[in-house]
């Protein structure tokens, strides 16, 4: 394919199209493959503890008819035992504590529920109680 430009105004209106395309084009791209990062560090804990489980889900919301009452990070199901995971970045354990909190009380405190924090940039795993 040839392009012939005959005036610069063309060339201005062909290069902005250009622009447009490539640029949503990258656009289309970033978001398929760019994972961020608490993202990558809920899938390196899954990866860690996909072996222990029967059932390991992911990012599994906790709703009403009305709206999202929290998200669980990692949901673990082995027999009866039940262990919720919330990953932050940094170690922010008193925000993890209280979502893992509100979590159980969702959950009608169940007693075979534990409860994990996973701090990803120290890689650590903490259980909560």
């Amino acid at each position: 394919m040839v392009f012939v430009i005959v005036s610069g105004q063309l060339r201005y209106k062909f290069e902005i199209f250009i622009y447009q395309y490539s640029y949503e084009y990258t656009k289309s791209i970033v978001k398929v493959s760019q994972i961020n990062k608490h993202d990558r560090y809920v899938e390196r804990l899954y990866r860690k503890i996909k072996d222990d489980y029967d059932i390991v889900e992911s990012h599994v919301p906790i709703s009403s008819k009305k709206c999202m009452k929290a998200e669980i990070d990692l949901l673990g199901i082995k027999d009866d035992r039940i262990d919720v995971y919330e990953v932050k970045c940094s170690y922010r354990i008193i925000k993890a504590k209280k979502q893992l909190n509100r979590i159980h009380r969702l959950y009608n405190y169940r007693k075979n529920l534990n409860k994990y924090f996973y701090c990803g940039i120290a890689d650590k795993l903490v259980m909560v109680v």
